[in-house]
């Protein structure tokens, strides 16, 4: 065991530290990654860090698993150490253990911070500053017919639900075209989040006969594989019908699962055991304004106005906080949880409302913001 000179003790702290990031706290992967060769290598088991390893224990691969012809380890390990350098240029610039993970290997190295320069290297990646979101894939339809129509529509319905949900700027939608090749490949819906990185996975099944069409929709928590809602829709079979029914399936799952109350906003708003509500960072805003507008309690409130302020004064052109702390504002008019000062509250919601939508056209929030504003103004 090769730890430097720092205890496991030691260690283990730092990498709760790095665990408890915005960045790690967002892939699971990712952390059972790092949690995994850090404690291997603590317990003295480095030489056993190999690619099938950490692909039989880490990503549940099938023992038949074979990394030669299999690039998933390497790809998540690539992505690993990007990550790693990210989190030491900011949240952990002044941790005092850098764990990294050298190239060419699996066990981690342990060094202070007078050893590595990770700042250095981050200037030279302009990818790794992109904002860390929460991911949805949509993988194509399961269809039971070779009709040209329904396989035309099953991967219609895909790729304008895709283009659809990427609207929604608080979420990261990966690419359709990328989730139809990976689905050629595996069936599985934890080892397809695993490839994409994605957290939430939607799709389903399409049946088709002469005259009907039935269309099931799924969406799926990619770590568990739990169902978080589902939704069944049918219609009839002409070419016209095609693109209506596509076009009210693809509003009423949008709305149902990514829109302000949808089944990926219930989900995010429920709080782990471990989150300490006090520990808010910038890009954990937006998790307390999604538990204050579900648990509705003015403790909850204060804690996401808080941690909403602080967002935008690290980040001025965060469009979409500058959106959710106006929410906020509105919210806390709306409950009464700022007697003496309601009217500033609506006044500092169209503020912001305004200061979003000059900072991002398209931010959807910022446009509910000014219009709950405008509506209790008159």
């Amino acid at each position: 065991m090769q730890t430097g000179s720092f205890t496991p003790v030691q260690v283990i702290e730092q990498l709760d530290l790095i665990l408890a990031s915005e960045l790690f706290n967002n892939s699971t992967v990712l952390s059972q990654f790092l949690r995994f060769v850090v404690e291997e290598t603590l317990a003295g088991q480095g030489k056993q860090l190999k690619e099938y390893t950490i692909g039989i224990k880490v990503l549940s691969k099938k023992p038949d698993f074979q990394p030669q012809s299999d690039p998933i380890v390497r790809i998540h390990a690539g992505r690993l150490r990007r990550t790693l350098v990210q989190y030491y240029s900011g949240a952990g610039s002044h941790d005092p253990i850098i764990i990294s993970i050298p190239k060419g290997a699996y066990v981690p190295a342990f060094s202070g911070p007078d050893i590595v320069q990770p700042v250095a290297v981050i200037s030279q990646d302009p990818e790794i500053f992109i904002r860390k979101k929460t991911t949805v894939a949509v993988l194509p339809f399961r269809n039971n017919s070779v009709d040209t129509g329904a396989v035309f529509f099953a991967d219609g319905l895909g790729d304008q639900i895709s283009t659809e949900l990427a609207v929604y700027p608080e979420l990261s939608v990966v690419s359709y075209y990328s989730c139809r090749s990976i689905a050629e490949k595996i069936t599985d819906i934890k080892d397809a989040g695993l490839w994409l990185d994605a957290k939430y996975i939607l799709t389903g099944t399409i049946q088709h006969d002469k005259t009907q069409l039935r269309v099931r929709v799924q969406l799926v928590l990619s770590e568990t594989r739990e169902q978080l809602w589902t939704g069944s829709f049918e219609g009839k079979t002409t070419m016209q019908e095609y693109f209506e029914i596509q076009d009210e399936i693809v509003r009423k799952v949008v709305a149902q699962t990514a829109g302000h109350f949808g089944a990926i906003f219930r989900d995010s708003s429920r709080v782990p055991a471990k989150k300490n509500i006090d520990d808010f960072k910038v890009f954990d805003a937006i998790f307390w304004y999604y538990h204050f507008v579900y648990e509705q309690n003015e403790e909850i409130y204060h804690k996401a106005l808080t941690a909403m302020r602080y967002s935008v004064q690290a980040d001025p052109d965060y469009a979409l906080g500058w959106a959710v702390l106006g929410e906020i504002y509105v919210g806390g008019y709306f409950m009464g949880y700022e007697k003496g000062i309601v009217d500033d509250l609506l006044e500092e919601a169209t503020r912001c409302g305004r200061k979003a939508l000059k900072i991002d056209i398209n931010c959807q929030h910022a446009y509910q913001t000014l219009g709950l504003a405008y509506l209790f103004q008159q």
